[in-house]
């Protein structure tokens, strides 16, 4: 047996839309409504609220997989079915995993959120720079400043930086 990674994607709240047929038009909402306070009888001014929409083209994320007629045969015994479902699954999550942190977006592969503009982010130095619990408080924060605490939230790092910060 393998010892299989972490996968994160979707433990940390990624939306996966699967079986999706053709192009998909997902409506954004880029500039929220504005409430202002008015004089009892006065009209409030207009705030209009304004859309557009992402545009996602149909990729796929797929597996070949040669098995040998031994283990064909085989695959009739459940434990064994199993054991290759798993498999797969496990290949299949760790691709999509992959592409949501550090896709090139190109080709047919998705960007990633390393790559995405327009995600905010804190430069603390060369090579990432010192951890320290001020820089942590730091990109709380930020996140709370874009009003961006709500949901399943949580830390995406590597294992050495997580060692790291157990001992901060």
């Amino acid at each position: 047996p393998f010892l299989y990674p972490d996968l994160y994607t979707a433990r940390m709240g990624a939306t996966i839309l699967t079986g999706l047929r053709g192009d998909l038009k997902l409506p954004r909402n880029n500039a929220i409504s504005a409430a202002a306070w008015e004089d009892e009888v006065a009209a409030n001014n207009e705030s209009e609220p304004t859309f557009d929409s992402i545009t996602r083209n149909p990729e796929r994320l797929g597996l070949y997989a040669l098995l040998s007629k031994q283990l064909i045969v085989q695959s009739e015994i459940p434990s064994i079915e199993a054991m290759l479902r798993r498999d797969i699954e496990f290949a299949i999550a760790k691709g999509l995993d992959a592409a949501a942190i550090n896709g090139a977006g190109s080709g047919h592969e998705p960007q990633g959120i390393l790559g995405t503009s327009n995600v905010n982010d804190i430069t603390i130095g060369t090579d990432g720079g010192a951890l320290t619990r001020d820089l942590i408080v730091k990109f709380e924060t930020e996140l709370a400043t874009d009003n961006a605490l709500n949901g399943r939230l949580g830390w995406l790092t590597t294992p050495g930086v997580r060692g790291y910060l157990k001992t901060v």
